[in-house]
């Protein structure tokens, strides 16, 4: 009896475990095949996937911490089921309409790419249009986080700062020469998402996002401001193509201000090849021939030569001379005998001629060359131009007569400034900062002919503004030295000079007793009120220095009332090549 009970309850229990196996077996079957889809669907619906950890990139900021270009995060919208989406149409229909895209173009892309799960519907959205479509709840959309790169002065200062592409990675400007540094390096981590690409849970970090680097900038951005508005205003007054102005401080080289016209607003403009050309920053890519704004440097090349003096006369009669068979130069008026002085004070070419006559060409060449022309300033800015000169052996006669009033030498209006910088600073030699942060001393070691040489002529420029051809830089309670240029613009062909195309060019520095600021403007090709530098540049200076001074708390040095004379121009400065 024990023993059939034995086997009985050995048998049961096979049996037991013969039906578990079997039931197992079925419920397998059924998953595998009865029940694909729904355990298929189950298990795409929760995922370990490797997450980015969006880092921030770096704010470009001017010099007093104002910021200039920051980092947004918005939303892009994202289709991960595109075949739900057509067949849900009537909620993602309205999230078009939202979104303001076009249904039928929208519907055609999703049905190209019917079996992908990542394509953009729309990247970089508002918040408000963001949530907006959230609270529709449309399946198969996924809101992915994106950072997007805003402009704080538009396009006040584009053409310096530039601007990065969809992708925030720096295409144009400084956001493009300093896009390693300020990038950063994204982090990741390890995450359970859902269908929708949505993250259900954070599981593990793998590594720590890193941020960009901040980038200082020289700039002070009111002054940027203000520059940019006069500079606009006045080439729409006279009809002109573009300009720029430059804004430096004398004592130290930095950069105050780099402003160009016209421009471009990344914020809201849309991009194209020839926007972003017209928008290029012009004070360091585009060459200009500096015409009379080069004559202070001939002074100081015919003072340091020791080949001319302060009290020597020059006869400008008749108000032309043919220096070569081929070349005849010719001043506006009959000034008859001028000196050095009076040759600057109404930019006289048939003075400056007439010095160059009395020295070696390696004299103002030597002198051009320790100003800067030639030599491109390192902003690492890209394409900054290294302009144009031509070394003194290879210059024939009609070119040394025509660099003395300057034609056949080209600079950039940054490389113009900085050549009066050394002026204003009595020949000390002071390289032009855009990044703000503590550099090494310059070079304090000046030639004593240098020196002095430098010194006088800068006395000289006082004359320019207060008796010649820039009276209507002139403003009260402020000296102010300087030299107007007006020189006739290359023929679209590159053989000779157009008879009615123009550039105006005024440099000029102020407080001149103690110099603080050195600012130049270049209007190219007025058409209306017309093109001479002490006309058309002058008066953007006038308006640019006295604001400026009052916004940087600069003390007026001088007590003496300007008469409404000051600001009448009597005598014009024309271009000499004909």
């Amino acid at each position: 009896m024990n023993n059939n009970f034995y086997k009985g309850r050995k048998l049961f229990i096979f049996l037991i475990f013969a039906a578990s196996i079997l039931s197992i077996l079925i419920q397998s079957i059924s998953y595998q095949y009865t029940n694909k889809d729904f355990y298929v669907d189950k298990s795409n619906a929760r995922q370990v996937k490797k997450y980015p950890i969006l880092t921030s990139r770096g704010m470009i900021l001017d010099r007093n911490n104002y910021p200039l270009a920051i980092t947004i995060p918005e939303d892009s919208i994202v289709a991960t089921n595109p075949r739900v989406l057509l067949e849900n149409s009537k909620a993602f229909l309205d999230a078009l309409d939202i979104l303001g895209l076009d249904r039928n173009d929208i519907n055609e892309k999703l049905r190209k790419n019917i079996n992908k799960r990542f394509l953009y519907i729309k990247r970089h959205i508002r918040a408000e249009v963001s949530e907006k479509i959230k609270k529709l709840k449309i399946e198969g959309l996924y809101f992915k986080k994106e950072n997007k790169r805003y402009y704080t002065e538009g396009e006040v200062i584009f053409p310096l700062i530039g601007q990065t592409n969809i992708d925030d990675i720096g295409i144009s400007g400084l956001e493009e020469s300093y896009n390693e540094l300020l990038s950063g390096k994204n982090g990741e981590k390890r995450v359970l998402i859902d269908n929708d690409k949505n993250i259900v849970k954070n599981l593990e970090l793998i590594k720590s996002p890193i941020p960009g680097k901040d980038l200082k900038l020289t700039i002070d951005h009111r002054l940027q401001y203000l520059a940019y508005k006069e500079l606009k205003k006045q080439i729409e007054n006279v009809n002109a193509s573009s300009g720029s102005v430059v804004i430096i401080d004398s004592e130290n080289g930095e950069i105050l201000s780099i402003a160009n016209y016209p421009t471009f607003n990344p914020n809201y403009d849309k991009r194209s090849r020839e926007k972003i050309n017209k928008a290029r920053n012009r004070a360091v890519i585009d060459l200009i021939e500096p015409a009379s704004t080069i004559k202070p440097f001939l002074a100081v090349a015919a003072l340091s030569s020791e080949k001319v003096s302060l009290y020597d006369k020059f006869d400008t009669s008749g108000g032309k001379y043919q220096f070569t068979p081929d070349l005849l130069v010719r001043d506006e008026s009959d000034y008859g005998i001028l000196t050095m002085s009076g040759i600057i004070k109404n930019s006289s070419s048939v003075g400056s001629v007439k010095i160059i006559e009395k020295i070696d060409n390696k004299d103002y060449y030597n002198i051009l060359k320790y100003v800067g022309f030639g030599e491109r300033i390192n902003l690492n800015f890209p394409g900054v131009s290294k302009g144009k000169l031509q070394h003194y052996k290879e210059w024939k006669k009609v070119r040394s007569g025509t660099l003395s009033y300057g034609y056949g030498v080209s600079v950039t209006p940054l490389q113009l400034v900085s050549a009066y910088n050394v002026i204003a600073n009595h020949g000390k030699k002071i390289t032009p900062k855009l990044i703000l942060r503590n550099y090494s001393n310059n070079n304090d070691d000046i030639p004593k002919n240098y020196k002095d040489s430098f010194s006088k002529v800068k006395k000289m420029m006082r004359r320019v503004v207060t008796e010649g051809t820039a009276k209507k830089a002139n403003f009260t309670g402020y000296s102010i030295a300087g030299k107007t240029g007006t020189a006739k613009k290359i023929k679209t062909s590159g053989k000779g000079y157009s008879s009615d195309k123009y550039t105006s060019i005024f440099v000029g520095m102020t407080p001149a007793n103690n110099t603080k600021l050195i600012i130049s403007v270049v209007i190219d090709n007025p058409r209306v009120g017309g093109f001479f530098g002490g006309t058309i540049a002058a008066p953007v200076f006038r308006n640019i220095a006295r604001e400026s001074l009052r916004i940087l708390n600069i003390n007026a040095d001088i007590k003496e009332s300007l008469s409404l004379n000051n600001y009448l121009l009597k005598k014009q400065e024309v271009p000499h090549v004909f």
